[in-house]
């Protein structure tokens, strides 16, 4: 029997309730974030450090943002070997002080700031767009990005590629959509592409001008992540992105049997039940019954969350991606376990050597 999807009256009424006192919380401490924010311009820049790399900037450059307060990963290093080797200079932002590693770091950048993690990542995506300007830097592509993910999972990724081809002057690896209300969509934050025109545009300016930073994540959340693509796209810039949920469920409607028993194979579930429902759809033959009840599923299943976690074999094949999430949230470690299977099973590519070593540390118990 299928299973019921929604959170029921109550539970609506709840995150509406929620909703709302989040909106007056909000309200109130604009003037608090506002005088924050003044605070932290007014020690700039004696409150950060930055250095001068070993790299020289052109018409491509990365902004890197970094929190690695135990030291700088190995697979960070690759990634900035492979921005490099993608015509992509590093300008790092490093919102941890880095220690012995901070060499290997400057080797590989153009400039190197370390600041206080005030305001998360686009606290310090902030501040690298005042190092772009203050050291006269205008690239005709600016790639954003964070160390929340592990890239590229493989040397061989087209993502970059694909983004400069798209003919977008703003773009975003990932684009959310729930609902079909754009005026709420959003791109992941740790990934998107912004070209010259788009950074002189007014709506890029007006709303770096105007970012008030914090650090209460749900609001860096909402003025960041959220209010950073909303802007652009109230600016004219039309959203776009190389994945979405639309496009993935687009695709499910059509999907052949393999491509729909794989995906529900390596499926990452936050609910026992969608997991049990899962196994006994696999349990039919392939035909029309299997891919009814499985297109079905995947529907359901994608409503809410992250589709990409819970179906990462399905998106990542379909978009070619080549990253993968860091988090320690159980669907996502659950989601590198089936990934792990994957490639154990030859049904995805091997990833980089530091990147699988990594990630086989990111489970528990090690390798599927």
């Amino acid at each position: 029997m299928a299973l019921k999807s929604g959170l029921g009256w109550r539970g609506k009424a709840l995150r509406e309730i929620n909703r709302l006192r989040h909106q007056v919380t909000d309200a109130l401490s604009v003037l608090p974030d506002r005088s924050a924010t003044r605070r932290y311009d007014a020690r700039f820049p004696k409150a950060v450090l930055l250095r001068e790399g070993a790299q020289r900037a052109g018409d491509r450059v990365a902004l890197v943002l970094l929190y690695q307060p135990a030291g700088i990963a190995p697979s960070t290093l690759a990634m900035l070997d492979h921005l490099l080797g993608r015509g992509y200079v590093p300008l790092v932002i490093s919102n941890a002080a880095l220690q012995a590693d901070a060499a290997d770091v400057l080797a590989r950048s153009a400039f190197v700031m370390e600041r206080p993690n005030f305001g998360y990542d686009f606290g310090g995506y902030r501040d690298g767009l005042r190092v772009l300007e203050e050291q006269g830097l205008d690239p005709e592509w600016l790639l954003i990005l964070n160390d929340s993910i592990w890239f590229p999972l493989r040397e061989d990724e087209t993502m970059i590629a694909r983004m400069e081809a798209s003919g977008s002057p703003f773009l975003g690896a990932m684009y959310e959509l729930k609902g079909n209300r754009v005026h709420r969509s959003h791109y992941e934050s740790y990934f998107f592409l912004v070209s010259r025109a788009a950074r002189r545009s007014a709506a890029f300016r007006d709303y770096w001008r105007d970012y008030l930073m914090s650090s209460t994540k749900r609001k860096v959340l909402q003025r960041g992540e959220k209010g950073f693509s909303q802007a652009m796209f109230a600016g004219g810039f039309a959203p776009s992105g190389l994945a979405s949920r639309q496009a993935f469920l687009d695709h499910v409607a059509t999907a052949d049997d393999g491509w729909l028993r794989k995906t529900l194979d390596y499926a990452a579930y936050s609910e026992d039940a969608l997991a049990q429902e899962r196994d006994a759809i696999l349990a039919l033959p392939d035909g029309d019954a299997f891919r009814d009840r499985a297109r079905d599923h995947i529907r359901r299943a994608s409503a809410g969350g992250t589709y990409h976690d819970t179906f990462h074999w399905g998106a990542a094949v379909l978009f070619g991606l080549s990253f993968m999430k860091k988090r320690n949230r159980a669907q996502t470690v659950e989601m590198r376990r089936q990934y792990l299977r994957a490639v154990a099973a030859g049904d995805l590519a091997p990833p980089l050597p530091v990147m699988l070593a990594e990630i086989r540390a990111s489970v528990p118990e090690g390798r599927p």
